[in-house]
């Protein structure tokens, strides 16, 4: 049938993710790319193969949500220790006793599925929140593409439980069709995947080092904190080092890192990001007054304002000034 040749396409493109991704820091992504083709072979001996009658594919579905999870945390953080790992298994362990109890395992193995995608939501989101209070190029660390992933991996589990509970009613026909394109997604989301994990997986390595704020300051200590941090950095013209992080001005002034973020955040209702990032917009806008508006001159305007790329010196300055570089120019005749 057509939906296992897709099927038997997955799982190949879920090995050779396998062999081509490298490094610790990918090593959840390899699992996720094991469990998925472990998934569909089992699927493929049984219904296409016919090598034994027990649906152990469905056990495979309580290994998924892990997964993703576990790729998610080994990308941002670090790979768990082994006896974490085996916990996360247990649950499909388990069930394989009771595979023909197709329906129950199918219940239970997506929420198991939605459990684990919101834990990596949340922690994708926790992502990039510390991100934008820690560093000024936050652009340059940003991952919002495994946050649409997920979401749209979660659709997918969603389409497939009622696809699951409704196959009865659908017929042989729809349900392979329906069954087909739900893999055609997950081949391009591999693919995606595989693709952004290559060229675009610069994470920010010290995200976590910020704690919550200190319950002894107030907003009257946040704001003359701000102003103090606020006044060095203008003072040492920091905003245009293009890496500048929370960290760097704590070596400097002696206060601690925390502190500052929660000031910056308390006293100057901005995060670190646009803090600095507000800094060097008009920086670019003081000294672009005195150069020939050429492209090259503008790039060479924005680098030496702290942006260490254009993509972000764009992003950034839209963000700030509700308008693109190029129409703000137009502005000035």
């Amino acid at each position: 049938m057509m939906h296992q040749t897709v099927s038997l396409m997955l799982a190949t493109l879920c090995i050779v993710a396998i062999y081509v991704t490298k490094g610790s820091r990918l090593s959840g992504f390899r699992l996720l790319m094991l469990i998925s083709a472990s998934g569909l072979l089992l699927d493929y001996a049984q219904n296409a193969l016919q090598l034994f009658d027990a649906p152990y594919a469905v056990s495979m579905m309580f290994a998924l949500g892990p997964g993703y999870y576990l790729f998610l945390h080994s990308l941002l953080r670090k790979p768990p220790p082994i006896y974490k790992i085996a916990l996360h298994a247990l649950p499909t362990l388990i069930s394989l006793p009771f595979v023909h109890h197709t329906q129950w395992l199918i219940f239970l193995g997506s929420l198991s599925q939605l459990i684990y995608l919101l834990f990596a939501l949340l922690l994708s989101r926790r992502y990039h929140f510390a991100l934008v209070q820690q560093t000024s190029d936050a652009y340059t660390h940003e991952i919002r593409w495994v946050f649409w992933v997920l979401w749209i991996f979660l659709m997918t589990v969603v389409l497939d439980l009622v696809r699951l509970n409704l196959q009865i009613e659908l017929g042989p026909a729809l349900n392979s069709v329906w069954q087909m394109i739900g893999n055609l997604i997950s081949i391009l989301l591999v693919a995606f995947l595989l693709k952004q994990l290559i060229y675009h997986n610069k994470v920010f390595p010290d995200w976590e080092t910020l704690t919550d704020a200190p319950k002894m300051l107030n907003s009257e200590n946040a704001l003359q904190i701000f102003l103090e941090v606020k006044q060095h950095v203008l003072n040492n013209q920091l905003y245009l080092i293009p890496r500048l992080t929370v960290r760097d001005i704590s070596e400097q002034i002696g206060l601690n890192e925390k502190d500052i973020s929660w000031a910056v955040n308390r006293g100057g209702n901005l995060s670190f990001n646009d803090f600095i990032n507000q800094l060097r917009v008009e920086h670019f806008k003081q000294n672009l007054t005195h150069t020939k508006h050429s492209k090259a001159n503008v790039l060479d305007v924005a680098f030496s304002s702290g942006f260490n790329s254009k993509s972000s010196f764009n992003a950034v300055f839209k963000k700030h000034t509700g308008l693109t570089p190029t129409a703000y120019i137009k502005t000035l005749g």
